[in-house]
């Protein structure tokens, strides 16, 4: 997201938007076609509710400074090189 960002909302257009749903999509493994992948629809919102009550934060939608907190630190994972045990 821009590194101003405070809150991300429901009903709320920006490419802030577009970040949070690539990054719900790879935490949870659900790819949705969108017409508008750019808004915050209530399907997206939905998804952030479920990923803020597997965290036991307020399910509110609502991407303010917890939740963000937590999304920026699954992120910081995603990107990191992992070892792997293999047979």
């Amino acid at each position: 997201p821009i590194p101003d960002v405070k809150l991300i909302t429901p009903h709320q257009t920006s490419d802030n938007v577009l970040w949070l749903r690539h990054l719900i999509t790879s935490i949870d493994g659900k790819i949705e076609a969108v017409e508008q992948p750019r808004f915050y629809d209530d399907n997206l919102a939905a998804r952030v509710i479920n990923f803020q009550h597997q965290h036991q934060l307020t399910g509110d939608g609502k991407v303010g400074d917890k939740t963000m907190a937590h999304l920026k630190n699954i992120a910081s994972t995603l990107n990191s090189p992992h070892l792997e045990i293999t047979d």
